[in-house]
C-alpha cells in the first residue's frame, strides 16, 4: 500500500473491514511505513483495534521491516517498538507475513530480543 500521504486516512478506513472479516483472513501486506509513522500509535493501539494491531492479533501476521532496495529483515519487529523506528534517507516498508505459531509479534517471548546496534535501526529490538 502506497497512497502518496493518505495512508494514516485509509486505515482509519479500513479498521473495519479488518476487525469484521473473519480471523486469518488475510495472509498477507506491503505497506510503505513512511507516511505512516504520523499515526503510528494509533495503528498499534489495542483499545481502538488499530489497523496494525489487527493486521497482528486478529489475522496472526507479524511484520518484517523491509528497507528499499536491501534484504527484508529475517526477524519479526515486535508491535510495541514498530513506532521507535526512524527511517534513513530511504524508503522503508513494513512486510507482514503469517506468523510462527509459537510467537506472536505483540507478544514476544521472553529473552527472545534481539538488538540492531548499527544503521538506520540502531536500537530497534527485533525477535
Amino acid at each position: 500500500m502506497d497512497i502518496e500521504g493518505g495512508e494514516c486516512e485509509a486505515f482509519r478506513g479500513m479498521r473495519g473491514i479488518l476487525n469484521a472479516s473473519a480471523p486469518l483472513t488475510f495472509i498477507g501486506a506491503l505497506i510503505e511505513f513512511d507516511k505512516s509513522r504520523a499515526c503510528c500509535q494509533e495503528l498499534i493501539d489495542e483499545s481502538t483495534q488499530g489497523a496494525f494491531w489487527t493486521l497482528a492479533n486478529r489475522h496472526g501476521l507479524c511484520v518484517y521491516l523491509a528497507p528499499a532496495q536491501k534484504p527484508a529483515h529475517t526477524r519479526p519487529t515486535p508491535l510495541a517498538r514498530l513506532c521507535e523506528i526512524r527511517g534513513a534517507a530511504r524508503q522503508l516498508n513494513l512486510r507482514w507475513e503469517p506468523c510462527d505459531n509459537a510467537r506472536r509479534v505483540g507478544m514476544p517471548s521472553p529473552g527472545a530480543l534481539v538488538t540492531t546496534t548499527n544503521g538506520p535501526f540502531a536500537g530497534v529490538n527485533s525477535v
